[in-house]
């Protein structure tokens, strides 16, 4: 039963890029209130026009029609915030045929304004519903304010009608409110579905192009190295698959950890890094310092820091010939919207233009400091090199 409602319903919904869940369960449920509408409406238009009132049948009839035609906009791509309000207003401007006609404040037709911001909330989301609770508000309002005023309002309706009418709109609002919800919840529910899936389709494809990027480059370059030189030193060779392992490693930790913190991500590729500097005889200092408040950061944007640290790193355990690496991660005192992560070193110190072999990652390393919206810095010195990297979080 449900798949037929929603295939019935799937029929209108127009094709919407496939990660705009949230759209596409808005335009179903557009499509039900429409459905709904119609059916009560045009009840309630042969009851009005069959118990005396052909003014109120008119005006409902309108609304009628106008909510028949709403699928068929829908699927025509219109915007759904222009249908769903279009269809209120002609809803709201009828109550106050149909009230003037029927009684005034005492019209069985002022509770269809409880369903104005029922509906808006269901396709334009909290803002309009908002708005049409107070249009509501203020229709109601207003015709009571009229009768205070001594305006007099027509009954059309036969006696004893009016009881039985609203007797009818007490028991058409809860069965709409229980048809309503049963629709609402599937779509609801699919929805929520689809996202999950796109959501998944999506972070596959981030974690395999951050695996492409590192891993993947790493071990090209491998490769070509080999079959141009046709041999490579055990030692170099080893330091490439270590970077390759510790670059998969980061990535397959951005797959667990959708919300990061950076702290402790810096942390864990800390104790990783602290074997390789104990195999190497060289020692490793941490220095993480105050991160208040703390940063809010995609997995994406903490793996492009953690890359830039463990290039950084590697560059100086290839080629610095330190004895001390350290690493610091802190807010500036001068500037708390900043993140400031630095890898210095006591080594030889380092001239791109003297050793532009080992200067291959600079690039990447400036690449991943602008996809974070901020900036890589290289200061050479006679005791040593000091890499910072600094961006907003």
């Amino acid at each position: 039963m449900n798949d037929a409602i929603l295939r019935a319903a799937d029929r209108f919904v127009p094709a919407l890029p496939a990660v705009d869940a949230e759209q596409t369960r808005r335009a179903r449920a557009a499509v039900f209130l429409c459905w709904l509408g119609t059916f009560w409406a045009l009840i309630s238009t042969v009851i009005y026009a069959a118990f005396g009132s052909p003014v109120s049948g008119t005006s409902l009839a309108v609304v009628t029609l106008s909510l028949l035609l709403g699928p068929a906009a829908i699927r025509r791509g219109w915007s759904l915030p222009l249908i769903a309000n279009a269809l209120t207003a002609a809803t709201w401007l009828a109550t106050f045929v149909v009230a003037s006609r029927t009684g005034g404040s005492r019209a069985a037709a002022m509770l269809w304004g409880v369903f104005h911001p029922l509906t808006a909330y269901a396709v334009c989301g909290l803002r309009w519903a908002v708005a049409w609770a107070m249009l509501s508000g203020a229709q109601i309002a207003l015709i009571f304010a009229s009768e205070v005023a001594g305006l007099p309002f027509a009954q059309d309706l036969t006696p004893n009608t009016p009881d039985v009418l609203e007797l009818c709109v007490l028991l058409a609002c809860i069965g709409t409110l229980a048809l309503a919800l049963g629709p609402l919840d599937i779509a609801r529910r699919v929805s929520l579905a689809d996202f999950e899936v796109d959501h998944r389709v999506l972070e596959r494809e981030r974690i395999l192009s951050d695996i492409h990027d590192g891993v993947g480059t790493q071990l090209i370059g491998l490769i070509v190295e080999l079959r141009a030189a046709k041999q490579i030193e055990t030692a170099r060779l080893l330091q490439n698959l270590e970077s390759c392992v510790d670059d998969l490693r980061l990535a397959v930790h951005a797959l667990y950890q959708p919300e990061p913190s950076l702290s402790v991500a810096f942390a864990e590729l800390r104790a990783r890094l602290q074997s390789r500097c104990d195999a190497a005889g060289i020692e490793l200092a941490w220095s993480p310092g105050c991160l208040e408040p703390p940063p809010a950061l995609s997995a994406s944007d903490v793996l492009q820091a953690l890359r830039v640290v463990q290039e950084a790193f590697t560059n100086a355990l290839r080629h610095a010939h330190a004895g001390r690496i350290e690493l610091s991660l802190r807010r500036p005192p001068t500037n708390s919207g900043v993140i400031e992560i630095s890898i210095s070193d006591d080594g030889v110190g380092f001239d791109p233009q003297r050793d532009p072999g080992a200067g291959r990652g600079l690039p990447i390393m400036r690449a991943r400091a602008r996809r974070l919206g901020g900036e890589l810095a290289l200061l050479p010195s006679a005791a040593g090199t000091s890499v910072v990297l600094r961006f907003p979080a």
